[in-house]
């Protein structure tokens, strides 16, 4: 019973060991002028995946041909997308999230302050504090 159990074992340990991760199944797609919402749903039952995103995601409607065999998800995925204000970030083996594309314009700025003061007990007599710079941690009397 033993060693049936572990040849049973070291079979399941075989066979998930070489198993494939979305990213690198192949997907075959050949589709014309249709919705991209539509073609992402064609790709989607081809995989062990699911696409997640908003139904307000831009260019869901635009008109998209594509004619691929036996590509991985993640070159099928470039094709789409590309041209698009759509980005994609493979988050797992089973899970691909599409968000908007930031145009530079509008990725977040920095904004640099310059702050300063004593800062000072009940006493008025001056506190440490743990000042923290990039790249720099020290305690400083103020």
């Amino acid at each position: 019973m033993h060693h049936r159990l572990m040849k049973w074992v070291l079979a399941i340990l075989v066979a998930t060991a070489f198993a494939v991760p979305s990213w690198g199944q192949q997907i075959t797609v050949s589709v014309k002028n249709s919705p991209l919402s539509e073609v992402l749903s064609v790709v989607e039952k081809q995989g062990d995946f699911k696409f997640f995103y908003s139904s307000a995601l831009p260019d869901l409607d635009r008109k998209v041909s594509i004619d691929v065999q036996d590509k991985p998800l993640k070159a099928v995925l470039d094709v789409l997308f590309s041209g698009t204000a759509i980005s994609y970030e493979i988050k797992n083996p089973r899970l691909v999230v599409l968000s908007p594309r930031l145009r530079k314009e509008e990725a977040p700025k920095t904004q640099e302050r310059k702050v300063s003061g004593t800062v000072i007990d009940s006493d008025g007599v001056p506190i440490w504090l743990t000042c923290k710079v990039p790249c720099l941690s020290y305690p400083k009397i103020l």
